[in-house]
C-alpha cells in the first residue's frame, strides 16, 4: 500500500481554508472552526494570517472573510484585461494581413475555450468564404485548434479532470469522440508545437494554432487563424503554423509587460 506523503499541518489547514472559500461566498471564524475541527483560536490565526498575504479580507459587514485582492489577482487572466488586448492587437491585425485570412486569441476557461481578440484582413476585399469574426464565443475545447494547443499545455492528469467522462460531446463528424482520442492528440501536439483542426467544430472549416510567446501559466493565449477547408490541406497548415509564429515572436523579444504599459495610459 502507498505511504501517504507527508503534510504541513498548518499549511494544510490554510489551503483547506481556501477551499472553503471556493464553496461559499464568505467564511467566519466558527464556520472553520466547525468544518476543519480546530479551535476557534487556531481558525482565528490561520485567517488572519492569510488576510496578512491580502488572500482573504473582511467582508463588507466585517463578520467574516472572503477572497482578498491578492487571491483575485492570482486567478484572475491577464489576457482578458483591455491593455493586454489592446496589446495584441497589433499582432493581429499583422497576422491576417500577411496570411489573409481571419485570426483570433483564445484562452481556456475550465474545458471550454474563450475567443477573445478578432481581426480580419483589412487591406483586402471581403470573400464569401472568409470565416467571419467570433470574438466571444465559447466551445468546448476539444473541437477548437486553439483550446486542444492550451488542453496540451496541461498534464494528462489535469485533462481527466477537465473531462471526466470518456465520451466527448461532438459538434461534428469529424469532432474528437473519446478522451483517450483526445489524449493522443494532445500528445501530438506537445510534439509538434501548434495544433490543427479539420472540421471539428465546423465542417466547413479548418485552422491552426500557436501560442503566444512569453507569458506565464495562468496567461497562456492561443493565436487561431481559420480558413476555409477546401484551402487547409495539412502542408498548408503546417506552413501556417511556422509564419504565425514568425509574425508573432517579436511579442516575446519586447515582452509583454512593456506591451501593456503602452496601453495603459
Amino acid at each position: 500500500m502507498k505511504k501517504p506523503p507527508p503534510i504541513v499541518r498548518s499549511l494544510d489547514l490554510g489551503l483547506q481554508m481556501l477551499l472553503m472559500l471556493n464553496e461559499h461566498e464568505s467564511v467566519t471564524v466558527t464556520q472553520v472552526a466547525q468544518e476543519l475541527d480546530i479551535s476557534r483560536s487556531t481558525a482565528h490565526r490561520g485567517l488572519s494570517t492569510l488576510q496578512g498575504r491580502g488572500i482573504v479580507t473582511l467582508s463588507p459587514s466585517g463578520s467574516g472573510y472572503q477572497a482578498g485582492p491578492t487571491l483575485l489577482e492570482f486567478i484572475r487572466p491577464r489576457s482578458l484585461d483591455p491593455g493586454f488586448r489592446a496589446a495584441v492587437q497589433p499582432y493581429l491585425e499583422r497576422l491576417a494581413n500577411a496570411t489573409r485570412e481571419t485570426v483570433h486569441t483564445a484562452v481556456l476557461l475550465g474545458a471550454q475555450v474563450l475567443l477573445v481578440n478578432g481581426q480580419t484582413p483589412s487591406s483586402l476585399p471581403s470573400r464569401s468564404d472568409r470565416v467571419a469574426l467570433r470574438a466571444g464565443m465559447i466551445r468546448p475545447a476539444h473541437t477548437l485548434s486553439a483550446g486542444k494547443l492550451l488542453l496540451s499545455r496541461l498534464n494528462n492528469e489535469q485533462v481527466i479532470e477537465l473531462f471526466p467522462s470518456e465520451e466527448l460531446f461532438a459538434l461534428s463528424s469529424h469532432t474528437l469522440r473519446t478522451r483517450r482520442a483526445l489524449i493522443a492528440e494532445l500528445d501530438r501536439i506537445r510534439q509538434a508545437g501548434y495544433a490543427i483542426n479539420r472540421g471539428e467544430f465546423d465542417p466547413r472549416f479548418a485552422g491552426v494554432s500557436v501560442l503566444l510567446p512569453g507569458l506565464t501559466w495562468r496567461d497562456q493565449v492561443s493565436v487561431m487563424l481559420s480558413l476555409p477547408i477546401s484551402s487547409g490541406s495539412d502542408a498548408k497548415l503546417h506552413d501556417l503554423a511556422d509564419q504565425m509564429r514568425a509574425v508573432i515572436s517579436s511579442f516575446s523579444a519586447r515582452g509583454p509587460d512593456d506591451d501593456v504599459s503602452d496601453h495603459r495610459g
